[in-house]
């Protein structure tokens, strides 16, 4: 705060104090408030503050595990963890003596947030909040019970005067501004810029009184209560000025709240505090980009959730591969996409973390997390700092292309109302020993635990072993010329029991069935609204047949069910009524893609996308009929893998409110069935699920990452069983290196398998299930369940304490009763840690 800004504020103190303990102050620049036991502070309090030594700010909030510092001139934030005295700071304390940044990447290391928006042309512009507000003097800030709130205004305030309103009647004045506004010194303030005309009941504006400070003070207000300048234009049409001459510019408004929650940082972006002028699209918001950014003298690593989990090493020095950038719950299928050229893991958790020296923090996204993109990047690039973040979409764009007399033009298109909810991020914080990975993962598990009370496995059950069953498949074939889809069984009923009896007397124990393709036609089932068992593989009787059998033999069945994806119209399935739209507002209506062209293979079945609004009809409706089955499990196909929006024009269903609905179901199948089984085990389904298939083991390995860690099973070993994709169709088929790295993940075994010979699936859509025969793979299935039951049944319940890389493909987990396992992965054997490892073996140290 400079000298005579200081001094001003001092000589109004006398005059404002008791407006200001009604309420926070209207000032350039000012922060209130130090102590969070209090509602509201003055500024004298805040500005007497001592200086901080450490971070250059002034205490601002504290509690038993941290401090928290505020700059009342850049709005800055930094955070001591008490337990090790660290700070971390949301800006890089050194950054002018970066030599690498210049220009705007300088001034950008300064910012909390980064606004993106599209104007008219459909051209995309950035705003960051030191540039474009706080340099401008553009901001305010308070702290009430405990929170501290920094609102900015960012962008063009050029139109100056213009966009307070020449006049506006007495009744518009009290229902667009007035009534809006909660703090008396507020309301007083604004009327002190206008002259009452009584005969007219008008208030005019009164220009000789609207310094430029009041100006920016009106300009918050309006952007508080929403009073565009199409009501400026309305208000002095109807009042006899013209105004039409006003355009309007690109002009936002957010805030950012800060406050302490035991050992946590909660940062939040309310989302009715963030506003914008109609004529310009709001399309991203990067939030704390430089939070913990670490210099080029730092040792550590950025953790991001891709797949299981990846290390992006600090300042590795690839600046030739692109940054990190990964969108959290994979692919929104109902964003227009014709190809697909690179298959990646999903990031399934809504997390990410940085480790420099011997501290950490791990941030959690509580709000917003559907809309997410998790973003990093190395030192040497842009500046000389190595960043995590999280970026949020609020607004989805794609491209229309019209084409007719020999022309072509595109344009964009937007979704038709931004998200409009709150974006927040909780920060944990890690020293000493427990700042790496594993001490992340044991934090997010902690929250999990504690947030959803989650419960512990039972001990002393057998290794689970997941098994996979195809029921039936569509067959085209033809009768007389005329083609007709036949439905093939692959695994009937009483053939599944044949099965699960050769597995027992093989030694399998305690398998947990996923049984597909069982209902309404086959794997690729019609709409799940009615309920029909496939009488080809025995109808309902031969499935009760079967749910008696597991009963009876301690096998857990799961049917498997497609919620939200339709495979064509069929059930009363209405794609005009019923299915998402793309943003383009035709049906979300997809094919597979191709894997020689990598884009829609049209000569298949092509399949729909259920909107989010009609997805509890759909479970309702399934779930009356399903419980008459008497069976305990179900398997949900896509609830736990798939998030998709619904971009119509009325009655938007955005990826967020998405994520919800879905949250909302699995709860709601939870509450009806005993065990629920999910595929893929995005976050939102795990507090429902007591088995994850599909769930991720590794990383996409993008070139700028450096290692793939098992982040994800750490998080819920002990309390969810897990597998990855099935061992029989993955494209490594090295069986030893397999069973590795299920002892490193401490995922379990799954196989996918059926009944009917491999031919029976050639010349169908299911090709890729060649090699599914059950009789090709069961004794291979026997010998590694017997090899690894013994060692880790007594693990199933423990977590996992620690992961690390020992070597160069060498690699220990231990468990939380002291139990370890090294794998090497290499093709000769290495000595370490006291202990001779094998090529493609492992070692076990310590007991159960």
């Amino acid at each position: 705060m400079n000298r005579m800004k200081m001094l001003s504020s001092l000589l109004v103190l006398a005059i404002l104090v008791n407006l200001l303990i009604l309420g926070s102050v209207m000032g350039d620049g000012e922060a209130v408030a130090t102590n969070p036991t209090e509602s509201v502070e003055t500024v004298e309090q805040a500005v007497a503050q001592p200086i901080d030594p450490v971070s250059g700010m002034r205490v601002v909030a504290e509690n038993e595990f941290l401090t928290l510092y505020f700059d009342t001139e850049t709005t800055e934030v930094a955070v001591k963890d008490k337990k090790s005295d660290y700070v971390w700071q949301s800006n890089p304390p050194q950054r002018e003596e970066d030599a690498i940044a210049s220009g705007p990447n300088k001034a950008k290391l300064s910012s909390q947030l980064t606004l993106a928006y599209y104007n008219a042309a459909g051209l995309m512009r950035e705003y960051d909040s030191f540039t474009d507000s706080v340099r401008e003097g553009q901001f305010e800030s308070d702290i009430k019970d405990g929170v501290l709130s920094v609102h900015y205004t960012i962008g063009d305030m050029s139109l100056g005067i213009d966009v307070v309103p020449k006049r506006i009647s007495v009744e518009r004045m009290e229902s667009k501004i007035l009534s809006k506004l909660q703090d008396e010194s507020v309301r007083r303030d604004v009327l002190k810029r206008f002259k009452l005309i009584e005969a007219e009941q008008v208030y005019e504006r009164r220009d000789n009184g609207i310094q430029e400070v009041h100006l920016k003070r009106l300009m918050n207000v309006f952007a508080e209560v929403d009073y565009t300048l199409e009501d400026v234009r309305q208000d002095n049409a109807d009042n006899g000025f013209n105004s039409e001459n006003v355009q309007e510019k690109p002009l936002f408004s957010v805030t950012v709240e800060y406050r302490l929650d035991g050992p946590d940082l909660l940062v939040t972006v309310p989302g009715d505090k963030l506003k914008g002028p109609s004529a310009y699209v709001l399309q991203s918001l990067r939030l704390l980009e430089y939070f913990g950014a670490a210099g080029q003298a730092r040792q550590g690593y950025m953790f991001v959730p891709d797949g299981s989990g990846a290390l992006i090493h600090l300042n590795n020095g690839k600046l030739k591969a692109d940054r990190y950038q990964a969108a959290l719950y994979g692919t929104d299928n109902s964003r227009y996409r014709m190809e697909n050229r690179q298959y990646d893991e999903v990031s399934r958790l809504p997390v990410f973390g940085l480790k420099q020296d011997d501290n950490a923090f791990l941030a959690i996204i509580e709000k917003g997390d559907a809309l997410s993109s998790i973003e990093a990047d190395i030192s040497g690039r842009r500046h000389a700092y190595n960043t995590v973040f999280s970026s949020y979409q609020l607004t989805a764009k794609d491209e229309l292309t019209l084409t007719g007399n020999a022309t072509t033009q595109t344009t964009s298109i937007f979704q038709t109302a931004r998200y409009e909810g709150d974006i927040q991020v909780r920060y944990g914080f890690l020293s000493g020993d427990s700042a790496d990975y594993s001490g992340m993962a044991a934090m997010y598990r902690d929250y999990l635990v504690n947030q959803h009370q989650l419960d512990r496995l039972p001990e002393g059950e057998d290794l689970p072993f997941f098994l996979e069953l195809v029921g039936a498949i569509t067959k085209k074939k033809s009768m007389l010329g005329i083609p007709y889809q036949s439905l093939e069984p692959l695994t009937t009923f009483k053939q599944a029991q044949e099965i699960m009896n050769q597995m027992k007397e093989d030694g399998i124990g305690n398998i947990q069935l996923r049984y597909t393709g069982w209902f309404n036609k086959g794997i690729n089932h019609k709409a799940p609204s009615k309920l029909s068992v496939d009488k080809p593989l025995g109808g309902a009787r031969g499935l009760a047949e079967l749910a008696d059998y597991a009963s009876e033999n301690d096998v857990r069945l799961y049917p498997d069910t497609a919620f939200s994806t339709i495979y064509g119209k069929s059930n009363g399935f209405s794609p005009s009524k019923e299915a998402a739209r793309f943003i383009n507002r035709s049906p979300v209506k997809l094919y597979p893609y191709s894997r020689a062209t990598y884009e829609w293979d049209k000569t298949a079945d092509p399949y729909y996308i259920l909107s989010g609004k009609a997805l509890p009809d759909y479970v309702q409706s399934f779930m009356n009929q399903y419980e008459k089955q008497g069976i305990s499990g179900l398997s949900l196909r896509d609830l736990g893998r798939d998030v998709n929006a619904d971009y119509r024009d009325k009655g938007i269903v955005d990826r967020q409110q998405t994520k919800d609905m879905i949250s909302e179901q699995i709860a709601e199948i939870d509450r009806r069935v005993e065990h629920v089984m999910v595929v893929g085990g995005n976050a939102m389904s795990l507090p429902y699920a007591d088995s994850v298939v599909f769930a991720p083991l590794t990383s996409s390995k993008f070139d700028i990452t450096d290692e793939s860690v098992p982040f994800y099973g750490m998080v819920i070993h002990g309390y969810i069983d897990y597998a990855g994709e099935p061992l029989n169709v993955m494209e490594d088929q090295n069986v030893r290196k397999n069973m590795l790295k299920l002892l490193e993940t401490g995922a379990g075994i799954y196989y996918q398998w059926y009944y009917a010979p491999s031919h029976a699936v050639k010349e169908t859509r299911f090709n890729d299930m060649f090699a599914s025969h059950y009789g090709d793979w069961i004794a291979e299935a026997a010998d590694l369940y017997q090899e690894l039951s013994p060692m880790l049944r007594d693990l199933r319940a423990q977590t996992i304490v620690r992961h690390e890389k020992l070597a160069e493909g060498v690699f220990e987990t231990t468990y939380e009763g002291g139990a370890s396992f090294i794998v090497n992965y290499n093709k000769e054997a290495v000595q370490i840690n006291g202990a001779r490892v094998e090529a493609l073996s492992y070692v076990q140290k310590g007991g159960a």
